[in-house]
């Protein structure tokens, strides 16, 4: 009751949306999950304090956060990437360097999401 729909994304079907970020009201018991389009709401009155949990508190995926600019993680799709490559990410810092181990060897290697370290590709 009284939450807007975020979902509406033009073109987009509804088995394709994403949620990359939720808002959560302790009082109310609500919580919005937030598609891409969606993840700068903020919903009103925002949580004040801790003893007085009666406003909105927002969360966003720190993976969606670097693909729209954040600093520190490699983004979503970087790391779908990484992924794709064999690669299991072991450890991630918050610096743009994962940690990752080829599943056939084992072996753990230091890898880059920083563009400029990579030559403008995506990681290396």
């Amino acid at each position: 009751e009284g939450v807007p729909d975020v979902w509406v994304e033009e073109g987009v079907p509804r088995h394709e949306r994403k949620c990359v970020a939720f808002a959560h009201n302790a009082e109310a018991k609500k919580c919005l999950l937030l598609p891409h389009s969606g993840r700068r709401m903020r919903l009103q009155p925002l949580l004040t304090s801790l003893e007085a949990p009666d406003g909105w508190t927002h969360w966003l995926s720190q993976y969606d956060e670097a693909e729209v600019g954040g600093k520190g993680f490699c983004g979503a799709g970087t790391v779908q990437a990484i992924r794709g490559a064999g690669l299991q990410i072991v450890r991630e810092k918050a610096n743009g360097h994962v940690y990752v181990r080829c599943t056939k060897t084992r072996k753990v290697a230091k890898a880059s999401c920083v563009t400029r370290e990579c030559g403008g590709r995506p990681w290396c």
